[in-house]
């Protein structure tokens, strides 16, 4: 019988059958969990943004004007001259370099071409659909498939988490959280996920752990602590080998591919991309620092920071940022002064811990708990009117000027403390409810246990003492090297929240009887 479109009974059979595995594609489900995510920033009318945003900016303007120079280096033709090369070259050094090895080239790549080819928002997609597919593997990990799922642990997030913020931010601070997944999931996940999405989430391993210095020495850590229990563990030292694997390959390219990247610079500029002296800056500010350069100074032990020694230099902004006469340092250095201040960090450092040793400990250690329960947004986002125009970012991208000028958070209306008092209460409930969880009798049952019905609790066992480790290190590098700086935290506290969902889906509230029941008999 020919139905209403004038097609018989097994076509329109066909077309409906082709419609469903359509609506039920992981990939659709993925677009609409990042159009969820990405709620706020459509909100606001634009990605949100911060100052660093117009450093990632020159950085990948430096790097596009300067692939075309090392063409030219390679064939002994004259290079163009960019913006940023045209002040004097000392020592064979430009001083770029000292701001693009503080910077990721790939995400500063990313950020500068789709902002010159087409708009800022295809950052925040990018890092939306990133975001949502994690999840959506996580779930498909665990059975969970499909599209209701997922919403149920996005649209939360969105509401009472920092994620969708940070997904929605031109800044690659959202890949800390992403990097977290992405290194474990592949590992956890064989049989559950094919083969070929198993390597895609570990090449978005490599590239999260690109974005960023910290996230680099957070997946050190998370190598090492798994590789001593594959070597230590009394069981599952299989599984944790195999899960070593998985997490040692990004690592290993990000690892390689530094070496590439700053050896192609050393080849085309004369040196390695060098960081500004973070470390020296914090020791400083932290108190020690002036104390060891006080006493170095006077017994004529030479610092180029000596030089600087008349400054108040009690502020890490200031001694790296500010180009105020009497407060600046480090942007106001010549080329060679910037060169020597950066070759004198590691052993001013060194020396000044050794000087003063618990002085400079307990400050750092003081630092990372202060920075352990930070999850606010509202500090840094709510300077948006004064970092676009500070940054002058409406010249960097003149198309995006009239759209920012124009969002929520530049003429400060969007709820920023509102977001933080709800997240906060939100991140408050998903502690409770994770540790609540696991006190129950049959988790505790099946953490002492080693048969196979107890598997899966023992894997969200382990999985909770990696999400600790992470954050808890994150606080110790970030408070160490930077500061109580919010977003170095907040950036990944939303993954506690989304740990509590997933849990919450995979187990209910209450204790599974016949679990219960089977783990007490094999006892």
């Amino acid at each position: 019988m020919t139905g209403y479109l004038g097609l018989n009974g097994a076509e329109q059979q066909n077309r409906r059958s082709i419609a469903s595995r359509f609506v039920r594609a992981p990939a659709l489900h993925v677009c609409v969990g990042a159009l969820f995510m990405l709620a706020p920033a459509l909100v606001n009318g634009f990605p949100f943004w911060f100052f660093d945003t117009a450093n990632y900016q020159n950085v990948g303007h430096s790097i596009f004007s300067n692939i075309e120079g090392l063409f030219h280096h390679v064939a002994r033709a004259p290079p163009p001259v960019s913006v940023q090369e045209s002040a004097p070259v000392t020592n064979g050094v430009n001083p770029w370099l000292y701001q693009i090895g503080t910077r990721s080239p790939l995400y500063s790549s990313m950020l500068y071409f789709a902002s010159t080819m087409a708009s800022y928002w295809v950052v925040a997609i990018i890092q939306g659909l990133c975001g949502a597919w994690l999840i959506s593997a996580c779930l498909r990990a665990l059975g969970l498939g499909g599209l209701r799922p997922l919403l149920a642990v996005i649209a939360p997030l969105t509401l009472a988490s920092t994620l969708p913020y940070f997904a929605g931010e031109l800044m690659p601070d959202v890949f800390a959280g992403y990097a977290f997944i992405a290194l474990l999931l592949p590992g956890a996940s064989a049989g559950r996920l094919s083969l070929l999405e198993r390597y895609g989430i570990s090449l978005l391993a490599f590239l999260s752990i690109e974005m960023h210095n910290t996230i680099l020495a957070l997946a050190i850590i998370l190598m090492l602590s798994v590789a001593t229990l594959a070597w230590l563990g009394r069981v599952w030292r299989r599984q944790f080998r195999n899960l070593l694997i998985w997490i040692s390959a990004p690592l290993a390219l990000a690892l390689c591919f530094n070496l590439a990247y700053a050896t192609a610079v050393a080849f085309a500029r004369g040196a390695a991309p060098s960081n500004p002296p973070y470390l020296m800056a914090r020791v400083l500010a932290d108190g020690p620092g002036r104390l060891y350069l006080r006493d170095a100074c006077a017994h004529q032990v030479r610092y180029e920071l000596c030089n600087y020694a008349d400054r108040p230099l009690d502020d890490v902004n200031q001694i790296l940022w500010d180009t105020g006469p009497n407060t600046g340092v480090f942007m106001l250095a010549t080329a060679d002064s910037k060169l020597h201040l950066i070759q004198e960090e590691r052993r001013f450092v060194v020396q000044t811990i050794l000087h003063y040793p618990v002085a400079e400990l307990s400050t750092m250690a003081v630092h990372a708990v202060q920075l352990l329960p930070r999850n606010d947004i509202a500090g840094e986002l709510s300077l948006s009117p004064t970092s676009w125009q500070q940054m002058q970012l409406g010249e960097l991208a003149p198309r995006a000027d009239g759209p920012a000028r124009a969002s929520l958070a530049f003429r400060r209306a969007y709820p920023f403390g509102f977001v933080d008092a709800v997240n906060g209460i939100a991140l408050f409930f998903a502690l409770g409810f994770v540790f609540w969880r696991f006190t129950r009798v049959d988790a505790l049952l099946a953490l002492r246990s080693e048969k196979t019905e107890a598997i899966e609790i023992r894997v969200f066992g382990v999985t909770a003492l990696a999400l600790l480790l992470w954050v808890v290190c994150n606080a110790l590098l970030s408070g160490a090297i930077s500061g109580v700086f919010a977003r170095y935290q907040a950036r990944i506290l939303w993954l506690i929240p989304m740990f509590a969902l997933l849990v919450f889906l995979r187990f209910g509230r209450s204790p599974n009887t016949h679990l219960v029941a089977a783990l007490r008999t094999m006892h």
